[in-house]
């Protein structure tokens, strides 16, 4: 993370926009170098089209101290801000639960070294990733005295549980909702032919959901059911609604048919079973054809093309800087890998070449499934 004195724009990324906060990533992992590019384009495609937050992204060279470091990837710090993840910031020491929270699913949650976190009724564990949580000055312990953030922490963590109480038990015709101030359930009576969809739209920006699993379909991440999965929901007073919603897919060095245990032929459905929250809906007709009626659009306007070819103009654009890298770090298989990528990848070449065909054959194969 680069965290600036002033706000200022990087290389025209989110617009132009001047923030702060950036962060450089090594991708040093994907011996393509190109597989969290990939994901952020396509999170822009699929969720961006939405109006959902996805990190911009540039691969650039870096310098420090006029010794090279290599190829590292730009990108935008995962963060509530008005640019990135727009929902009320709190002010400092500011107690109180109408504020905006921002939150990961994050099976590392009991190691984060600061900042607010807790544990769930239906999984591992979530960090708040709000900033004021994310400093050394924050105590996670507050002394007799300080108020701290106990009861943002509190509200959220039984907001979290509750929600989930909410759509697990939908699917099951167990119906309920919030009560008015989001602290306790309430019975509820669906009015419409599609009752499962009607309770849970009154909670969750469903279309978030669909897209954010679709772009985790296509993607094929190992962390899908661990960790790097992030919401929010907004309670502040200017807020259009207080419907949880899922966004800025992050972290993908592992992903797209790379790390061992993933669909090594890009044929089959992975990441819906893995997730807590993709698996409450997977088996409901509703919620897959709007998953359906997304993949189509996504045909229509060509992202499936776009994402082939901007494989390979990365590919040409940043030859020199890719050899330039290698030369400075040496190439290297991750020992994570799978026994396809050891055996068929033996320079950058083979491992961009071997990347563009699992993407494309990921690409075939949820033709098969949703078109």
């Amino acid at each position: 993370r680069i965290k600036f004195d002033k706000k200022q724009a990087m290389l025209g990324l989110n617009g132009g926009a001047k923030m702060k906060s950036w962060v450089l990533l090594a991708d040093y992992k994907d011996c393509a170098l190109e597989r969290n590019s990939v994901a952020f384009y396509l999170g822009q495609q699929i969720l961006g089209s939405d109006g959902y937050y996805c990190s911009d992204f540039r691969q650039v060279e870096v310098y420090l101290n006029n010794l090279y470091w290599g190829v590292y990837l730009l990108a935008e710090q995962q963060q509530v801000n008005a640019n990135r993840i727009n929902v009320t910031e709190p002010d400092d020491n500011y107690t109180g639960t109408d504020i905006g929270y921002f939150v990961e699913y994050d099976g590392y949650y009991q190691l984060e070294k600061y900042g607010e976190r807790f544990s769930s009724n239906h999984g591992e564990g979530y960090s708040i990733k709000n900033d004021v949580y994310e400093n050394e000055n924050y105590p996670e312990y507050p002394a007799a005295g300080n108020a701290g953030r106990y009861p943002q922490k509190k509200f959220i963590q039984n907001y979290i549980n509750n929600l989930y109480t909410i759509c697990s038990g939908a699917v099951k015709k167990q119906y309920k909702t919030f009560n008015s101030g989001y602290t306790a359930l309430v019975n509820y009576r669906p009015s419409t032919s599609q009752p499962v969809q009607e309770t849970v739209s009154k909670v969750i920006d469903i279309q978030s959901l669909v897209d954010m699993y679709i772009h985790c379909e296509i993607a094929c991440d190992a962390d899908i059911g661990w960790s790097s999965f992030f919401m929010d929901v907004d309670f502040g007073a200017g807020a259009n609604d207080n419907l949880l919603r899922f966004e800025a897919p992050w972290d993908f060095d592992s992903a797209f048919g790379f790390k061992v245990g993933d669909v090594a032929d890009g044929n089959g459905i992975y990441a819906a079973p893995r997730n807590p929250w993709l698996r409450l809906f997977m088996d409901e007709d509703w919620f897959m054809n709007m998953v359906k009626d997304k993949w189509h659009e996504m045909r229509d306007a060509g992202v499936q093309e776009g994402t082939l070819k901007l494989i390979r103009t990365m590919q040409t654009n940043y030859s020199d800087a890719y050899n330039r890298n290698f030369d400075k770090w040496g190439f290297r298989i991750s020992d994570e890998a799978t026994w396809e990528v050891q055996s068929s990848v033996h320079n950058h070449t083979d491992a961009v070449n071997q990347l563009y065909s699992w993407v494309q054959a990921r690409f075939k194969y949820l033709n098969s499934v949703w078109l």
